[in-house]
């Protein structure tokens, strides 16, 4: 994983920024283990894209221009609040956070996803990322 990843969030993001706390995940509680039965299943819910039911995990993205387009995306859709985050990926080693990649995580748990969701890029941030380790926030509407 490289030194900063990037958050792309809105205002209809389930985990947005705040100053407080970070970003918290939709279930910053739910229990996941990828040796876990219905390990799987935890992930083919986060990575479907219509979901809105939360999950423990916050999508990330080790590629800027990948952080540029989704923020271009989300605003052609209409999506208010479109921001992106600069996240410091020594943070969040430093603050416990168990961060995933995501291709990895499908192929190790036998997920099946949708191949528009599949990214190499992606990495997934177990229930948190803390406000320490968010370097800037760029807002971009």
């Amino acid at each position: 994983m490289r030194q900063v990843v990037y958050r792309v969030f809105d205002d209809e993001s389930v985990s947005r920024f705040n100053e407080a706390d970070g970003f918290v995940a939709g279930n910053p509680d739910g229990a996941f283990n990828r040796h876990m039965r219905g390990a799987k299943y935890v992930i083919q819910r986060h990575m479907r894209w219509g979901n809105r039911r939360p999950t423990p995990f916050i999508s990330v993205t080790d590629s800027r221009a990948k952080a540029v387009h989704y923020a271009r995306q989300r605003r052609e859709l209409g999506h208010g609040g479109v921001s992106i985050a600069k996240i410091d990926t020594a943070a969040l080693r430093t603050s416990g956070v168990i961060v995933y990649h995501m291709a990895t995580l499908v192929k190790r748990t036998g997920a099946h996803i949708d191949p528009v969701a599949w990214n190499y890029f992606e990495y997934l941030c177990l229930h948190r990322i803390p406000h320490e380790a968010v370097i800037d926030v760029e807002h971009s509407d």
